[in-house]
């Protein structure tokens, strides 16, 4: 759900928002989700998206169609 999400470049709190989960949860995810998300620090404000790896895994996934 979190690498759907970011499909484009977008800061922690809309992604806690999005996916109405708390912001320590959705960094506690990236964490996990190692080389498939990267996140760039600007300001106070971390901004992160989707890597080409994390991209590649989520074209192999099956979607229920």
């Amino acid at each position: 759900e979190l690498l759907k999400v970011l499909s484009r470049r977008q800061s922690i709190a809309e992604i806690s928002r999005n996916l109405n989960k708390s912001e320590s949860t959705i960094l506690k995810q990236i964490e996990s989700l190692g080389e498939l998300i990267e996140c760039e620090k600007s300001g106070k404000t971390r901004e992160c998206e989707t890597t080409i790896l994390g991209k590649v895994i989520l074209n192999l996934i099956p979607h229920g169609d």
